[in-house]
């Protein structure tokens, strides 16, 4: 199955409807702030920074999608492809592809990439990477659409598991907001689901460690507010869409390497 090169495969690597009820944490802001911080640039809500929380080192193009457990350094990335001499018209193949972050090197360097991944939903965000959407400008509106929904918070379904991992105002907020995206029709569907899945560990008040979790082991939340950092983690992915002046030269292949 062949997912990538400007578009996701004929069935994406995992649905909405095939999400695992969600998780618990801290209270998110009311949306009556949501039109201030949406009339900002993406440039000036990157730097936003919830609860006075670090961001961390600086980011690349594309790396902060997802944190993915098997993943590398950017400064290790360019030293294996400068060893090996990657250039304008290089071809990588990468058998364990990940979440693309060597792919998205090469392709910034003017290569072909070619990467295999195993797990559905890896794949699907990697695939995402190289899609090549019309209006990038739209991904930011389509995620302050979603916040005004009145969605789904009933905790009921919810697992033991999950509601250990988060507190319930969090929980409350991270499950409407699932609810949203799942009754959405935007294009941008998949898009605001990575940004979702994207906070699950950010918000958790136990050690979590994608996909392992330890709900024994408390630890403060890095981020409190939901709704403000959904936005954040978004207005990263437009800018990082709007980057790209052309349609990556890059393919993901669902499989076994």
């Amino acid at each position: 199955m062949l997912l990538g090169s400007g578009h996701i495969g004929a069935r994406t690597a995992t649905s909405l409807d095939d999400w695992a009820p969600l998780t618990q944490e801290r209270p998110s802001p009311s949306l009556d702030a949501l039109p201030a911080l949406a009339g900002q640039s993406p440039a000036n809500l990157v730097s936003y920074n919830p609860g006075g929380q670090p961001n961390g080192p600086a980011r690349g193009p594309f790396t902060s999608w997802f944190r993915y457990p098997a993943g590398f350094s950017a400064q290790t990335l360019e030293t294996c492809l400068d060893s090996v001499r990657v250039t304008r018209g290089s071809r990588v193949l990468d058998p364990f592809a990940g979440v693309a972050t060597a792919g998205c090197a090469v392709v910034a360097r003017g290569g072909e990439f070619i990467g295999i991944e195993a797990h559905p939903l890896i794949a699907e965000v990697a695939a995402l990477k190289f899609a090549c959407p019309r209006e990038p400008a739209g991904l930011l509106a389509a995620g302050i659409a979603v916040l005004a929904r009145d969605g789904h918070r009933s905790l009921e379904l919810e697992t033991t598991l999950v509601r250990s991992c988060f507190d319930e105002p969090t929980l409350t907020q991270l499950v409407k907001l699932r609810a949203a995206i799942k009754a959405s029709r935007s294009p941008w569907r998949l898009y605001l689901k990575w940004a979702l899945l994207a906070m699950l560990r950010e918000t958790a008040n136990v050690r979590t460690g994608w996909p392992y979790q330890r709900p024994a082991m408390a630890r403060r939340a890095v981020v409190k507010h939901v709704d403000r950092r959904f936005l954040e983690r978004l207005s990263w992915m437009q800018a990082d869409l709007e980057s790209r002046d052309a349609p990556a030269n890059a393919t993901i292949i669902l499989g076994d390497s």
